[in-house]
Parts: structure tokens; sequence; C-alpha cells
């Protein structure tokens, strides 16, 4: 089968789970225009020579109540069967959001006016997604705003975020139990609910992390371990045992570390690495579907436009998987079997005859 006809039978597979009350033809429209056009069409219409559907109906669709969690589980659970010879596991991170130029934040209260005040963050997507290395399927999503400029009962810190996103996902009961996230969200607090529902975890801890080492307390970079040595130890407030390889890569010292203290030191460091693809995700999502190209100006607006690119990187990426090659040559691929139905010099003599 093509890409075009794969892709079509997900597409289908995942519009199922839709409510009625959501406009399926535009939402298709704006999912499948985020796939071909450039990362500008959240500004543009579907494409230069199609009038069917204009900005301000996209706009519009935009304000609509769509369940992502409910599309990209359900997308899960098609796609880990497909590929059930693969090892999933779990990745979290954040990336910002940025509008580098922007004088206004958007949080849940409307647009907040930033000018003349100093150091605002940027808006922050946190986010939870399943992956082989190669598919990469947002689960979950929440957007964190910087509590200068958000209402104090509105504001979470991330790693809450993050915590609540695992408690959401836990009750998905999807078979993988093992994840990879990085220093940020290693607290105790997040460290000890892994253990206690039973997750295996990778993550870099810092290097002043308090660990005890043979019943003596110590900061880690003081614990004597050389590059590419790894010890079985304790962190400070958690009860289970860790193992902590430190290891360097690129000039940049690494500690990383494991609730599965049975690991090799090499089992130890490619776990943890395996984290990279949610980065894949980050940089493949800004440059080639717009993530980062937000021209909207609600809160509502802005967490479907994040979904569905979100949704769109998912298709592309089991596309990616089943024909090989990267996001950008599905895209290509996706677009030549488009112009071999319908060619620009098509679609011109139908203009001139009309």
């Amino acid at each position: 089968m093509s890409q075009r006809i794969w892709l079509q039978i997900i597409l289908n597979y995942i519009l199922s789970f839709l409510s009625n009350d959501i406009d399926k033809v535009i939402l298709r429209k704006y999912l499948l225009g985020l796939i071909l056009q450039e990362k500008q069409f959240s500004v543009r219409r579907i494409s230069k020579n199609t009038q069917e559907i204009a900005l301000w109906q996209f706009y519009d669709f935009l304000e609509s109540k769509i369940n992502w969690k409910n599309l990209f589980y359900q997308l899960a659970k098609l796609i880990i069967p497909i590929f059930k010879a693969l090892n999933f596991y779990l990745t979290a991170d954040g990336t910002p959001l940025k509008q580098p130029y922007a004088k206004n934040r958007i949080s849940k209260r409307g647009l907040v006016n930033i000018v003349g005040m100093k150091n605002i963050p940027q808006n922050e997507m946190i986010s939870i997604g399943l992956t082989n290395g190669t598919i990469y399927i947002p689960l979950d999503f929440c957007i964190w705003v910087s509590s200068k400029v958000s209402k104090p009962k509105d504001y979470k810190k991330k790693t809450d975020m993050f915590l609540n996103l695992m408690k959401k996902y836990l009750l998905m009961q999807i078979p993988v139990k093992t994840i990879m996230f990085d220093s940020y969200f290693a607290s105790k607090k997040i460290i000890k609910w892994l253990n206690k529902n039973g997750f295996v975890w990778f993550t870099r801890i810092k290097k002043n992390r308090i660990v005890y080492v043979n019943g003596n307390k110590c900061q880690l970079q003081q614990s004597g371990l050389n590059y590419d040595e790894s010890i079985v130890c304790k962190m400070n407030g958690i009860s289970q045992q860790v193992k902590i390889l430190r290891f360097c890569l690129h000039d940049e010292e690494y500690y990383i570390c494991s609730n599965n203290i049975n690991l090799t030191d090499d089992e130890l460091k490619s776990g943890y690495l395996k984290r990279w693809q949610v980065e894949v995700f980050h940089r493949e999502a800004k440059q080639k579907l717009g993530l980062e190209f937000l021209m909207m100006q609600s809160w509502k607006k802005l967490t479907n436009h994040v979904g569905f690119v979100c949704l769109a990187y998912s298709l592309l990426t089991v596309l990616k998987q089943l024909f090989c090659g990267s996001i950008g040559d599905v895209k290509f691929k996706l677009t030549d079997e488009v112009l071999q139905i319908s060619s620009a010099i098509d679609i011109f003599d139908r203009k001139l005859r009309a």
C-alpha cells in the first residue's frame, strides 16, 4: 500500500473517535494542511490554489473542544500491536513555545501584556510520548505559563504537570512501563510515585544530588566516581536502591540514574540516550510543522494548534517507520502522490475552462 492509503486508513480510524459536534471536514483540512504545507500553514489557506476554506473558518474551528488525549491514546493502542516486535518506551520533556517578538503572553485569562516586565519566560509544552526510536506518538500534553502572567489559581509547577500526565497515563492501561526523562523532572515526589507504580525509569541527575554510598552521605560529585564507572547507592529521601553511571559525551558530563540496578553500564547509558527521540520530535515539529509558528491569541486556539501539530507528527512518524526515510522524505512523497492525482497543470486547465 502507498503512503497515502496508509494515511487514509489511520486517519479514518482516529476520526471515528471524535464527537459528532466537531466538524470533521475542517479538522481533516487543518491536519492535512499541516502535513503537506509549510510551517506557516496556520496563518494561510489550505493552499494557494484552493479557496474552499478561508482563514477565518480555520480560526473559528480552533475554538472547538477537542479531546486530544483520547485521540492520541487510541492511536497508540492501534500502533503498538502493528509494531509489536519493536520495543516501546515512554519519554517526557518540556519545550518552549517561543514568541520572541510578542508583546503578550497567552494565558487562560487571555492575552497578558508583558511590555515593561522583565524576564518573562516563554510558554512551554510539557508532554509525555510513546516511542520505539522512530515512531513518536504524543500521549498527552499541557501548556505551562509563567507565574508572572498567570493567575495564582491557574499556576502549576512543571513537575506537578508531569506527574498529573503520568497519573492519567496509568489509568489508560498502556502496556509500557519504562520511561526516560531529564534531570528537571527527577524530583523525590516523581521518583517515589514511579517506584510505587512499578515503572522502570532512566534519568539524568545533577552532580550535587545527595546520595548515600555504603551508608555515607555525600554529594554525588564527591562520591569518588570516575568516568565510565557506576555505583549502586541510595538517593536522599528515596528508599529504593538506584544505579548511577558517570560518563562523558560530546565534552559534557553525565550522571545517569535508574531504579533497575541489574543493568550493565552499557544498558544504563543506552537506555537514557533513547530519550533523544523526544528532542527530535521537538525540533522537527518546530521546523516542519509550525509548533512555534503561533499566530493565535487565545488559550483554546493555542492548545488546539499544538494538538494538531502533535497529531500530524504522529501520523508522519508512523509512515516514516513503514516506508523509512525522514519526516521530510515522507512529506515530499505524500506531496508527490497528491500531484500525481491532480497536478498544478490540471488545476490551471480546469480554471481556464470554467
